[in-house]
């Protein structure tokens, strides 16, 4: 385009006498003038639009190798020597009868309970079946002893699992059926990070919002793996559950920027023993005009997560997440829905029965509140 623009400037150059050509009487054009300016205004057309073709081939090229260099990050993970407390437990699956296991280095597999290597596989970036057979784990055909084992990549500490790539360990552990395991991405924090801030956030988004993304989700998660992961075989889901982990194809140089700008960072507040700590920095997308109070959703109840109003969402969020149609529940489908999930309710009722009597909303806004709730 650069060149069209030139070539366009150069046409209205004015001659010496400081006209343009196009104020002067042009002479009557004979046969062959015209010929012969048709012919070089042909092959002129043709040079532009081999030009052109060419210019807009390699901008593309360009463009798509800068995208796809972007999002490829395949420097080693960081943190590998971390101490345990900053290493994350991630459930990728689970009820899994097989997957499928790709790594772009060689690799070990060690059983958990033993911490002893069981074996050394060196096929880079081959297609490995995994499955369970007779209540053991298998890779590439062969058994491992123990319910649970520790695939461990070599640098850069990469997998791939079912097509997605993460890093760290991956942890397989048979469950109780003896039919089906779970898949586990151990992952350090702050690579886990890197995974999580790339998907609950776009990386072309504010610098300081992404680092304040990076904050939330730190604190957020070493609440949740204090208060649950010892009570269970993971830390955290990669789903909304807790926070939208997607391992390396979330990462980019911005997202890497923001968590390293914030190394070591997280949120605290007084506690009620006086205490200061971290909280569970709970945060979405919308609210809808005003947040609602961590206490009426998950039952815990600190300063910070109390219900405020919003006027920020309004102007940015689209109108069918800023609001929710009317909620219609049966009260059948909900009580076994309830039972099913927390089966001691059932000890609440006469009879063991556990039966739903009545449902009520909770309510927060105020009058002027719901105004701006409801607008």
């Amino acid at each position: 385009m650069a060149c069209a623009l030139k070539t366009y400037a150069l046409k209205l150059t004015k001659d010496k006498s400081g006209s343009t050509g196009g104020s002067r009487t042009a002479p009557t054009p004979t046969a062959e003038s015209v010929k012969s300016r048709a012919e070089s205004t042909r092959v002129l057309n043709l040079r532009e639009l081999l030009f052109l073709v060419l210019s807009l081939a390699f901008w593309v090229s360009m463009m798509t190798v800068a995208g796809c260099a972007e999002r490829q990050l395949t420097a080693p993970t960081p943190q590998m020597d971390a101490a345990e407390p900053f290493w994350i437990r991630v459930l990728l699956a689970e009820n899994l009868t097989n997957c499928t296991l790709k790594v772009p280095s060689s690799f070990s597999v060690t059983n958990t309970h033993t911490q002893t290597a069981q074996a050394h596989f060196d096929q880079v970036d081959v297609p490995i079946n995994v499955t369970i057979s007779a209540g053991r784990i298998t890779i590439a055909g062969r058994a491992f002893r123990g319910n649970e084992v520790i695939i461990l990549p070599h640098d850069p500490y990469i997998f791939n699992v079912n097509g997605d790539d993460y890093r760290g360990k991956l942890k397989l552990t048979v469950n109780p059926d003896g039919d089906s395991f779970e898949v586990v991405n151990v992952v350090p924090l702050e690579p886990y990070l890197a995974g999580v801030v790339g998907a609950e956030m776009p990386d072309y988004w504010q610098p300081a919002a992404l680092a304040a993304q990076a904050v939330a989700a730190r604190t957020y998660c070493l609440y949740i793996k204090r208060r649950f992961g010892s009570k269970r075989r993971w830390d955290v889901r990669q789903t909304a559950a807790n926070q939208v982990y997607l391992g390396c194809i979330a990462e980019s140089a911005k997202i890497w920027e923001a968590v390293n700008r914030t190394y070591g960072r997280v949120l605290v507040c007084k506690h009620p023993n006086g205490s200061e700590d971290i909280f569970p920095a709970y945060y979405c997308s919308t609210c809808g005009g005003h947040t609602e109070n961590s206490k009426h959703v998950f039952g815990d109840s600190f300063q910070p997560l109390r219900g405020v109003r919003c006027p920020y969402c309004k102007d940015v969020a689209k109108l069918s997440s800023f609001f929710w149609p009317m909620a219609e529940f049966d009260k059948a489908k909900v009580s076994t829905a309830l039972l099913q999930r927390y089966p001691k309710l059932k000890q609440l009722a006469p009879g063991g029965r556990g039966e739903i009597t009545s449902i009520t909303g909770a309510t927060y806004c105020v009058s002027m509140e719901m105004k701006m709730c409801t607008k």
